[in-house]
């Protein structure tokens, strides 16, 4: 099997506290993996490292067999990387199309934003996954478990191959902590790769095959 991440000798020290001390961690392409440990644990630093929002103090990553370096969010989505924080990255005024494609917006003679183009590529991927949203919704509208798909679609509209989920239940009801796990799992069947930051052992549970 094809390792989709391998984080080598992984250290982070910050100021007053060393947060990761020489961590291994692997993940095969194409699998469901929960990164599971308690509160303070350093799992959140890790992954950050892995998107780019912390440089490591020490260490090396690989992205499907290629060394990389991130030194910001940008390099880690251009090596197929996507992550949801557990505080959603949305603006409310705006529609569910215009979040998800800003940052990547298709423009109309190369100055003005085309948000017709927007709502069809944000629908193309949509139908792709099969994550139905409401692409004219303001985002202030919808539920916490849509916000939470629509962060999922934003990876899936930059092309993320790896998605990384922080604490990805905490705000969710029952029903749509099932949801999730029913799109994680056909992601994987898609072949990508999930990637849980938890606390719980009952998530790992549930998103398992």
């Amino acid at each position: 099997m094809e390792y989709a991440v391998k984080m080598k000798n992984i250290s982070k020290q910050f100021p007053k506290v060393l947060a990761n001390d020489h961590v291994d961690f692997d993940v095969y392409k194409g699998e469901i993996h929960a990164l599971v440990g308690e509160n303070g644990a350093g799992k959140s630093t890790l992954m950050n490292i892995l998107y780019g929002l912390y440089l490591p103090t020490s260490g090396e990553i690989e992205i499907h067999g290629k060394a990389v370096q991130m030194h910001s969010a940008l390099d880690a989505i251009r090596h197929g990387i996507g992550m949801v924080h557990q505080h959603f990255m949305l603006i409310p005024r705006l529609t569910v199309a215009e979040n998800i494609v800003l940052g990547d917006e298709p423009n109309r003679h190369k100055l003005f934003f085309d948000y017709k183009k927007a709502v069809e590529k944000v629908e193309a991927v949509s139908r792709e996954y099969n994550l139905s949203v409401d692409v004219h919704a303001k985002v202030a509208d919808v539920s916490l478990g849509m916000q939470q798909r629509i962060e999922i679609l934003k990876t899936l509209y930059r092309g993320a191959d790896i998605i990384i989920l922080d604490e990805p239940t905490a705000v969710l009801t029952p029903q749509e902590i099932d949801e999730l796990g029913l799109i994680l799992k056909q992601l994987k069947k898609m072949n990508k790769t999930v990637i849980i930051i938890t606390h719980k052992i009952e998530e790992v549970m549930n998103f398992s095959d």
